[in-house]
């Protein structure tokens, strides 16, 4: 059996947010589901000004760069409107750095300064009203910034059908990190954003997923040793603006592994031109219907002697 039953958003552990999202005048909203990415973008045409609070929770969930693409082309659409001047822009992460890899969590911190950005670092979103984000941090402080367009990242966890049956551990699906075999059922294999491997869950971490596991089901159906490893990979295009971003590339223990041939913590127009014209189409025709696992074989292209 293979298991990919992804994350859901817990909007309920966050009092008040559900309603605030629900109700289709309030200036809250989130990408993070289907159900509310027009409402954001309504939002954001609509905003004429004052604070823009983005946030980011404790327990990080699908696409945790995310949270941060949309707070830079929000601050790139209200320059090029001329708004500004009259705003001012939060982004309060639980988190005690802007990004997991050290590299591209510095080249960040530089973008966000140059935007004006506040980070406020070990804020907990803890309760949403019509006017107040509701805040915890050190030693239990509570802190209130109000707010007059909010952008929420729920906490997120795997569906019911996962976390309540005996093949988890803390409420994941617990493999091997490198096998992705479950730990105590052999003919268990698990994949994407529901497991218990401590990468980047992202679509690029499952890709690479996909094939380490389609070659390891075939190894014990036939009775071999499981020889695919998975390394941890994950990516993470962030973008900055609409002209560029940055593409972060990692395995476990943040370990760099970039493809391209430059530095790629530094904005480039690439990562632009990537998210906008090669990425949809390598989501739907590459790795959903399984023809993409990954950017190793351009890796060695780029380097062939390595890095």
């Amino acid at each position: 059996m293979v298991i990919a039953v992804g994350l859901k958003n817990d909007y309920h552990k966050i009092p008040g947010l559900k309603r605030l999202l629900d109700d289709p005048v309030s200036p809250v909203s989130t990408i993070y589901s289907p159900d509310y990415c027009s409402k954001c973008w309504c939002n954001l045409q609509h905003f004429q000004g004052g604070h823009a609070v983005f946030t980011f929770p404790k327990q990080a969930g699908k696409c945790s760069g995310a949270a941060q693409k949309i707070m830079y082309l929000a601050h790139d659409y209200w320059t090029r409107k001329k708004i500004q001047h009259c705003t001012s822009i939060s982004y309060a992460t639980a988190a005690q750095a802007l990004f997991g890899v050290p590299k591209y969590a510095a080249s960040l911190v530089k973008v966000a300064q140059q935007r004006d950005i506040a980070v406020n670092y070990s804020l907990e979103l803890v309760e949403v009203t019509p006017k107040h984000a509701v805040f915890t941090g050190c030693g239990d402080q509570t802190t209130t910034l109000p707010y007059k367009l909010l952008h929420v990242t729920p906490p997120m966890s795997p569906p019911a059908c996962l976390s309540t049956s005996d093949l988890v551990s803390d409420g994941y699906l617990s493999v091997d990190k490198h096998t992705l075999q479950h730990v105590r059922y052999p003919d268990v294999f698990g994949l994407g954003d529901c497991t218990s491997t401590p990468n980047s869950k992202t679509a690029a971490a499952a890709a690479v997923q996909s094939s380490v596991v389609s070659r390891n089901v075939v190894s014990k159906l036939n009775g071999r040793q499981l020889s695919a490893r998975y390394s941890g990979y994950g990516a993470c295009p962030i973008l900055t603006s609409y002209k560029g971003g940055i593409i972060a590339e990692f395995e476990y223990d943040k370990k760099i592994c970039e493809t391209f041939p430059f530095d790629q913590s530094k904005e480039s127009r690439l990562c632009y031109y990537l998210q906008k014209n090669i990425f949809p189409i390598l989501y739907w025709e590459g790795i959903v219907k399984g023809k993409w696992s990954g950017p190793a074989v351009l890796r060695k292209i780029f380097h062939p002697f390595g890095k």
